[in-house]
């Protein structure tokens, strides 16, 4: 798994991805896949963004 910044990938095998573009989402259900994702991984291989700061 892997995110952009504009769309998340989901690796199904070595060369096959997923793409969801992130304006599908909202902030709060960007922020919610993000959680689901980080606990739910089988893998170390996750490179997500950073989630914005909220002022």
């Amino acid at each position: 798994m892997e995110e952009k910044k504009k769309m998340f990938l989901f690796y199904v095998s070595k060369n096959r991805a997923v793409l969801l573009p992130k304006y599908f989402m909202l902030n709060h259900e960007m922020a919610m896949l993000r959680k689901i994702i980080h606990n739910n991984a089988l893998t170390q291989k996750l490179k997500l963004l950073e989630e914005p700061e909220h002022s």
